[in-house]
């Protein structure tokens, strides 16, 4: 595939590198608003900062949704211009690439609005010979199917000039502010340009919705009675699954290929998407799973419940979960269980 292309104006790529530049200890970002081409390129005729009511923190950053709504309301009904992603910084983190939780919530994003394109700008420090002294490198990356975790190599072509959007927002009387950030911001702060690389999701599609339900050699647990969410849960975010079909895919089918037709199976994503719910029934007992990632598969909870008036009882201890208790073995044992034995003839 031939490298995507983020047209970006000299204004706006100096927003960007003004606010990385003045926060070198947070993260912080903003919005991005613009055009795209039939070929799937990008232009960006404008970047705002964050909104008051940003959440900037040390490792996570969220733009003010009031504000990014209020924008790309006015942007499209004064330019034809919509909000096309979003852009923030990992500031000195040593992360050169988009975290799980950032291709994760661009995954929800998707899923919830139905726009598959997207763009991610990161902005980080690049090396230097003093301490938190580098430049700052922001580096593209165009999703050509966000629900399906499908991305492209990404370069960054910069325009001369002030954005016209830009210049007709400041021409106004009076000017429109609010998170414009400060013009000229950027002009003296040394800065690279970087390319993404691609990231091709894999051949085999589960549904965007609901990820679909595994049906294989097991049923789906429609009739099974929910289990209630955990609320001692917590740190979810630190088992953040970036690509959940992939997951799904690599991990959870090929641990569920001895399971027998009287296991009925479930997957789907939890509540808040960051996670994967596999729920194994049979006999009627039922084990609910929770499923993420702590640089490989692991079963973040796993609540059981021996009848449908049983209360359910977690079975993942606090030693378990820090160490990180492995998908297959956890499914293997539980399928063990689940299943009838063999029976063998005299």
């Amino acid at each position: 595939m031939s490298r995507a292309v983020v047209r970006v104006f000299e204004s706006e790529l100096a927003q960007v590198i003004g606010e990385t530049d003045a926060h070198r200890s947070i993260e912080t970002g903003g919005s991005l608003f613009g055009l795209w081409t039939d070929g799937g390129n990008l232009t960006v005729f404008l970047a705002i900062g964050p909104g008051p009511r940003a959440v900037r923190a040390a490792t996570h950053f969220e733009q003010d949704p009031a504000t990014h709504r209020a924008v790309e309301e006015s942007l499209v009904e004064r330019f034809g211009v919509q909000a096309v992603g979003l852009w923030h910084s990992h500031h000195h983190l040593g992360l050169t690439e988009l975290s799980g939780g950032d291709l994760n919530r661009t995954l929800r994003f998707a899923r919830r609005t139905g726009r598959t394109r997207f763009c991610d700008l990161l902005t980080y420090f690049g090396p230097s010979g003093r301490d938190r002294d580098g430049p700052v490198v922001v580096k593209p990356y165009l999703h050509l199917d966000a629900a399906a975790g499908r991305r492209a190599a990404t370069g960054i072509v910069v325009l001369p000039g002030v954005s016209p959007v830009r210049e007709a927002l400041l021409a106004d009387d009076p000017p429109f502010v609010g998170p414009l950030s400060v013009q000229g911001a950027g002009e003296h702060v040394r800065f690279e340009l970087a390319t993404s690389p691609d990231a091709d999701g894999p051949p085999t599609r589960i549904s965007a919705r609901a990820l679909a339900v595994l049906t294989g050699r097991g049923r789906a647990a429609r009739d099974q009675p929910r289990l209630t969410e955990n609320p001692e849960d917590a740190g979810r975010s630190d088992f953040a699954i970036a690509d959940l079909t992939e997951y799904v895919t690599e991990h959870v089918q090929p641990a569920l290929r001895t399971a027998s037709a009287a296991v009925r199976c479930e997957i789907q994503p939890t509540a808040d998407g960051m996670l994967l719910q596999l729920t194994l029934a049979a006999r009627g007992e039922q084990h609910v799973l929770e499923l993420g990632w702590a640089g490989g598969p692991v079963v973040v909870s796993h609540r059981f419940r021996a009848g449908p008036d049983v209360a359910p009882r977690e079975l993942v201890t606090p030693a378990e979960r820090a160490a990180g208790v492995e998908v297959a073995s956890r499914v293997g044992h539980v399928l063990a269980t689940l299943q009838p034995p063999v029976r063998r003839g005299r």
